[in-house]
């Protein structure tokens, strides 16, 4: 099975959880590699939302993308739990290094190991 394949697979399984909520963007080639644009927009987007109905009180985001700091910051201020759920294989520089700045701004947050992925492929 091809990496697109396994990707839709793992996606179409998360899609299925009752109130669990996938935000893919559009994706866009760059120096030959595809990546998805817009995404922060959508979740930013849904964060507000949920903040200003009022019917939620606690959030799960995978992320560690420090451009959502600010609006992390103001949720939490308004009484929005967040549990923050993030990767980050501690090479500076590289794709999947995160700064400190992110887990300041959720003191709740859970490093993804490769024991989470490998028991979601055996739900």
């Amino acid at each position: 099975m091809d990496r697109k394949a396994k990707y839709d697979k793992w996606i179409s399984k998360l899609k299925k959880i009752q109130n669990f909520y996938i935000r893919e963007g559009r994706c866009r080639k760059v120096n030959g590699c595809f990546h998805q644009k817009g995404v922060d927009t959508l979740i930013t987007m849904d964060l507000m939302s949920v903040l200003n109905s009022k019917k939620v009180n606690t959030i799960i985001l995978v992320s560690c993308d420090t451009d959502f700091v600010p609006v992390l910051e103001q949720a939490q201020k308004e009484g929005l739990n967040i549990i923050l759920f993030y990767y980050n294989d501690f090479v500076r520089k590289s794709e999947f290094s995160m700064s400190n700045h992110m887990l300041v701004a959720c003191p709740n947050h859970v490093l993804i190991t490769k024991e989470h992925l490998e028991n979601s492929k055996k739900e």
